[in-house]
C-alpha cells in the first residue's frame, strides 16, 4: 500500500532506547533532540503586564502569520495559523508597539487535562532582548493558571542556548530530551 504521505516524522523519549534503537534499524534518520520543559503552575505569583498582550484577532492573522513564517519556517503560514487556531482550537495573542508586530505566542490549553502546551513564541529581530517573548509567556501563564491548569510544557531544540535560559528564568524546568527521526515515505 502506497502511503499519501511524503514524510513521516516520530519523536520519542531519548531514554526509551528499545523503541530508538528500532527505529534506528529500520533507517529512519535523526532530525532533532529537543529538551522537554516544564512550569508548574503552583508557583505562579501573579505580576502586572507592562506591554499590551492581546488575542489573535482574523485581521491580525496575516502579519502573525507572516512572524512564524519567517522565524520557524512556515510553508502557507496563513493557512496553518488559522488550521492551528480554528481546527485544533489552540489560543494566540501578540503584542504590538504602535503599529508594528513585536512578537506573537501560540498555545494549547489541552481539553480535557490538566496542562497547557506550549507550541511557538516569535519575536522580530529587532525587538528581541526587550522582554517581550517573557511578557508572551506570562500571558500564557497567567492564562493556564486562570482555567485551573496545574502544568505547561513546551519544547525547544537543545541548540537554542539562548531560548532555554529565558524559560529556565522564567521558571521552566528540564523534564526529559526527546530525539525526532524522519522517513520519506
Amino acid at each position: 500500500m502506497e502511503s499519501p504521505f511524503n514524510l513521516l516524522r516520530i519523536t520519542t523519549p531519548s531514554n526509551n532506547t528499545v523503541t530508538n534503537a528500532a527505529i534506528d534499524g529500520l533507517c529512519w534518520k535523526q532530525t532533532s533532540q529537543q529538551l522537554e520543559m516544564v512550569y508548574e503552575l503552583n508557583q505562579y505569583e501573579s505580576s502586572d503586564h507592562h506591554l499590551d498582550v492581546k488575542p489573535i484577532e482574523d485581521q491580525l492573522i496575516p502579519d502573525v502569520a507572516t512572524l512564524f513564517e519567517n522565524v520557524f519556517n512556515w510553508h502557507e503560514s496563513q493557512n496553518q495559523l488559522k488550521h492551528y487556531l480554528n481546527e485544533f482550537g489552540m489560543d494566540a495573542a501578540c503584542i504590538f508597539e504602535g503599529e508594528k508586530l513585536k512578537g506573537a505566542i501560540l498555545w494549547d490549553a489541552v481539553e480535557e487535562t490538566n496542562f497547557v502546551r506550549l507550541e511557538d513564541v516569535a519575536v522580530v529581530p529587532e525587538a528581541r532582548r526587550q522582554g517581550i517573548a517573557t511578557k508572551l509567556i506570562e500571558h500564557v501563564i497567567q492564562d493556564a493558571s486562570s482555567q485551573s491548569k496545574e502544568d505547561i510544557f513546551l519544547a525547544v531544540d537543545l541548540d537554542h542556548v539562548n531560548a532555554i535560559k529565558l524559560y529556565e528564568k522564567i521558571g521552566f524546568k528540564r523534564n526529559m530530551i526527546n530525539v525526532s527521526y524522519e522517513i520519506k515515505s
